[in-house]
């Protein structure tokens, strides 16, 4: 790759970067995207053992509230699999 300059300064490359909170790494996510995944799965286990004798409708308010933000992570992965 070119050399890129600023104020005449050279500017360093990077191998990874955070940008609103995503990790990219390679010009893709898919590190992330697992990274994620994992953190959905820790989240939903945790509600099941501190909630497992609640009410189905209780369940479904702690999944949907605690866990559903990251459902939209596993689509992603299963988009990238896809393009592969």
């Amino acid at each position: 790759m070119a050399d890129l300059f600023l104020s005449g300064k050279q500017l360093q490359y990077a191998l990874c970067h955070k940008y609103l909170g995503v990790i990219i790494e390679d010009g893709n996510c898919a590190g992330d995207i697992k990274r994620q995944i994992m953190r959905f799965y820790a989240n939903a286990n945790t509600l099941l053992m501190k909630f497992g004798k609640c009410s189905d409708n209780v369940k479904l308010e702690l999944f949907s509230t605690y866990c559903t933000k990251l459902c939209c992570c596993i689509f992603g992965m299963m988009a990238l699999r896809k393009r592969a």
